[in-house]
């Protein structure tokens, strides 16, 4: 996986590299997707591509990577992930 990473994330985009050599940016192509389930509905069309990138929630340089990801690879969805002790904080993310 880490060899579709580095190819799709190219040479040409030193930040998006770093990230993938440091094993913060991962790329999941389809292909190693598990089959869709038979709840999903008969339209339902699986991305070609999921991009994992970790983070730090309060890290600025985390906010930096998070852009850069955004900007190169210009997805058409984004998931965000945030632990159970975040819902003390509020609503602010729901």
């Amino acid at each position: 996986m880490l060899a579709d990473t580095r190819a799709a994330a190219g040479a040409g985009n030193l930040s998006l590299a770093a990230l993938v050599e440091s094993g913060a940016l991962v790329r999941v192509p389809r292909r190693r997707f598990r089959p869709v389930p038979a709840w999903r509905p008969p339209d339902f069309m699986e991305p070609e591509e999921v991009w994992i990138i970790s983070t730090s929630h309060l890290s600025p340089e985390s906010v930096v990577d998070v852009e850069s990801v955004l900007r190169a690879v210009q997805p058409d969805n984004v998931v965000v992930e945030l632990c159970r002790s975040w819902q003390e904080l509020g609503s602010w993310y729901t």
